[in-house]
């Protein structure tokens, strides 16, 4: 659980604290993710991955925008961070090592990681496909599109109605 300047593992069946990590930076208003017994969060300082267990760091990167970064997905390979009006970044899961960074439009930009065909997905009025470990695109699709992606399909709404798409070559499963 994220508090203003924290981050606490609790016990959800006891309420029970096993650990509280303490950042000097407040942290935004999203989630943490933890993946693969790593926790994922931003404060406005870093990027960091944390121990599921006990809370040591295991990896931190620097930001460089305060205040404005935020995780929105991680998965075996990859932990995707969004820093407003700026880019999406991609980190290497298990080291930090920034892989790449695609610029991004104003606002709250959603990514989604398709572990199966290391694939990401960014919706920025638009659905811009890429490669995970490279960052190269592999598709677009150019509209007012907004999406979520489960079980290795992506469903995406624009002004035609809902799609089904294969992450990996963009092509249409279905539509309605």
């Amino acid at each position: 659980a994220l508090s203003p300047y924290s981050l606490n593992a609790i016990d959800s069946h006891t309420g029970v604290l096993f650990w509280k990590f303490i950042t000097n930076k407040r942290t935004m208003g999203v989630p943490a993710i933890s993946k693969n017994g790593l926790i994922y969060f931003a404060d406005g300082e870093y990027i960091r991955a944390l121990d599921e267990n006990t809370g040591t760091i295991v990896w931190k990167q620097g930001v460089g925008y305060s205040n404005t970064i935020r995780i929105v997905d991680a998965s075996s390979k990859i932990v995707l961070a969004h820093s407003v009006a700026n880019a999406i970044f991609a980190y290497d899961a298990l080291t930090g090592d920034l892989l790449w960074r695609i610029p991004v439009g104003r606002g709250l930009i959603n990514a989604v990681i398709d572990d199966r065909n290391e694939t990401v997905c960014i919706f920025d009025h638009g659905l811009n496909a890429v490669n995970a470990i490279s960052g190269r695109s592999a598709w677009q699709r150019v509209s007012d599109i907004e999406g979520l992606y489960e079980n290795g399909i992506l469903y995406t709404t624009d002004n035609t109605g809902i799609r089904a798409l294969d992450p990996k070559t963009g092509s249409t499963i279905w539509q309605s």
